[in-house]
């Protein structure tokens, strides 16, 4: 068995449309945070409250934009969450036009071969099963004209017929340093798919000094008109996702060929890249990724009434109600820490060290006056001004992910199993409710890739989790070991 993990992408830092920096509204919400007093039931209490948790799931819209990790690859057996697909759509371009091969004055000879090549970064899953992939065109003239659109994970273009053999891909070896172009040039952490010289031949006609129909390096015009795109699809074997960077000199298309100059004959390649201009939509390659779970016949769709299931999106989440949580029975007091506790429920040793906890959980409040989702108060940063009912700064600029407890802990569970668990930080939210006698609301316990708040912005803000990596089975508001619930350490007034 060989888990390998993929790395934090993000840092932390949300990517909002507006920076503001302050301090919280609540002066008594900074008390004892960093020094919670002693419990001794004469001045300092800690109580623990039931919550009342219920199983989701998302009908995830989440979009991969340029800058992000891509998703390539299958998991075909995951016994709690069953299956997931990943597959990558996407549209090499030449870096100008008209565009030629090699250098002005060369006379092109003949195409050796294309291969496609992607850039790897990580992985998520059992690695030691080998992904089979396979290339076909794109011939969907919507997805080629779509250089100004994010596609969600739920779009999925036309295709037409492959053109490459099935792939077998060992992820364990692609960090090693694999030669080409007859050993002038190597690289290491690449995908590297041969395509067909069918195929490849096409691309001989595609030069700007030959005439007709085929002339597609003219101008981006005629390119999107002959050459939609590829799409690169996991097609049998598999059980781990694959993270590709696009906007990196590592995803290519080489296509290898033989030239003629000065009345010699020479080999080389060159490279179609997928191009990230901004001055000019047209000129932007189109891609777009489509991630689909399927979950059937799997305990996170009919989960027993002590057990819950996340995973990370396109995931799932857990309601929570907190019913004995109410402004007029809970005395006004100085909260000194209050933290929902969630922790994991151990399942299949091997299973749960190959599919790792989600990076990062997350909670917001349901406005139902509203019908809408909204962050929690003050505590996803104490040192950042923001106000869930402003819509002007309505999330932190920065996210202090410790601060909040977002990430996992480890400890010894009942009979001395190792689990995971998580402390989500809600002790100024609280604050808020008992000072000035505010909504008890509901929350909303998930892993998100993304956040977004419409009735306040379009804008997308990241959160710590890639795309698809991770997912736990943790204990409901009920179980006798695993129990989730509410923690508060507080003071009389």
């Amino acid at each position: 068995m060989r888990k390998n993990v993929f790395a934090v992408i993000f840092t932390g830092i949300l990517a909002a449309s507006f920076i503001f920096w302050g301090c919280t509204k609540l002066d008594t919400t900074n008390l004892g945070i960093d020094l919670i007093p002693a419990v001794d039931n004469v001045h300092t209490f800690r109580d623990t409250f039931q919550i009342e948790t219920t199983q989701g799931f998302f009908n995830d819209t989440s979009q991969v934009n340029l800058s992000g990790n891509f998703l390539l690859g299958r998991i075909n057996n995951d016994p709690l969450f069953g299956t997931t697909q990943a597959d990558l759509f996407l549209q090499f371009k030449p870096p100008f036009y008209p565009y030629y091969y090699g250098n002005q004055g060369d006379t092109l000879v003949g195409i050796d071969s294309v291969v496609l090549a992607l850039k790897y970064s990580g992985s998520w899953g059992d690695t030691t099963v080998a992904q089979q992939l396979e290339v076909s065109r794109i011939v969907d003239r919507e997805f080629s004209d779509s250089s100004f659109k994010y596609h969600n994970i739920n779009y999925s273009p036309m295709l037409g017929l492959p053109v490459s053999s099935i792939e077998n891909i060992d992820i364990r070896t692609l960090g090693n340093k694999v030669y080409f172009a007859h050993g002038k040039d190597s690289s290491t952490n690449q995908i590297r798919i041969h395509l067909d010289p069918i195929y490849a031949n096409e691309w001989y006609l595609y030069d700007s000094s030959q005439t007709g129909n085929y002339n597609a390096f003219r101008s981006d015009s005629l390119f999107r008109k002959l050459i939609n795109g590829l799409a690169v699809k996991s097609v049998g074997s598999g059980n781990a996702l694959m993270y590709l960077v696009l906007d990196d000199p590592g995803t290519r298309l080489e296509i290898h060929l033989r030239k003629r100059y000065n009345g010699r004959i020479d080999t080389s390649y060159v490279s179609l890249g997928i191009q990230t201009v901004t001055y000019s939509d047209l000129f932007q390659s189109a891609v777009a990724n489509h991630v689909q779970r399927n979950r059937a016949g799997t305990p996170s769709v009919n989960p027993g009434p002590d057990e819950l299931y996340l995973q990370t999106s396109p995931g799932s989440y857990v309601n929570l109600h907190f019913p004995a949580l109410h402004p007029d029975s809970i005395s006004n007091r100085v909260i000194n820490r209050a933290e929902i506790v969630v922790e994991q429920i151990p399942d299949n040793v091997y299973y749960d060290s190959i599919f790792s906890v989600p990076h990062a959980l997350y909670v917001d409040l349901a406005d139902t006056a509203a019908g809408k989702w909204k962050p929690i108060y003050f505590d996803l940063n104490p040192m950042a001004y923001y106000d869930p009912d402003n819509a002007s700064f309505y999330f932190p600029s920065t996210m202090d992910y410790n601060s909040f407890g977002a990430f996992p802990k480890h400890k010894t569970g009942p009979g001395g199993v190792g689990i995971y668990y998580y402390t989500l930080n809600v002790t100024r939210q609280l604050q808020d409710m008992v000072t000035r006698r505010h909504i008890n609301y509901d929350m909303r316990l998930f892993a998100p890739y993304t956040l977004v708040y419409p009735q306040y912005s379009k804008t997308i803000l990241p959160y710590a989790n890639p795309l698809a990596l991770g997912r736990i089975k943790i204990g409901s508001g009920t179980n006798p070991q695993y129990r989730m619930k509410l923690i508060m350490t507080w003071t009389k007034i």
